[in-house]
């Protein structure tokens, strides 16, 4: 179990990498990061809190039609839901 540095929008944040391989938490942070910058792209003048709602939305939208689409499990998505959720988790934290 080691600890990952990863940067989102521009802020370094550590994570513990649990049984998690750390090149999977540094994708999960650069798809964090790319929806936040594709927001920002659309909305110019706009909050943090704002920006990372609206960026858990599209990762929400992203993750519904996905599970609509019935190509995976329920329980794989699910999984992908958490981890996205711890991540965006500590980015509102901080």
């Amino acid at each position: 179990m080691g600890k990952v540095t990863v940067k989102i929008h521009g802020k370094e944040y550590t994570f513990e990498s649990g049984d998690r391989d750390e090149e999977y938490v540094r994708e999960l942070a650069r798809y964090v990061d790319e929806k936040i910058e594709e927001v920002l792209r659309e909305s110019k003048n706009i909050s943090t809190l704002n920006l990372v709602v609206s960026a858990c939305m599209s990762i929400a939208d992203e993750y519904f039609r996905f599970k609509n689409s019935k190509v995976t499990t329920g329980k794989d998505i699910d999984k992908f839901l958490s981890r996205t959720k711890v991540l965006l988790t500590k980015v509102l934290k901080d």
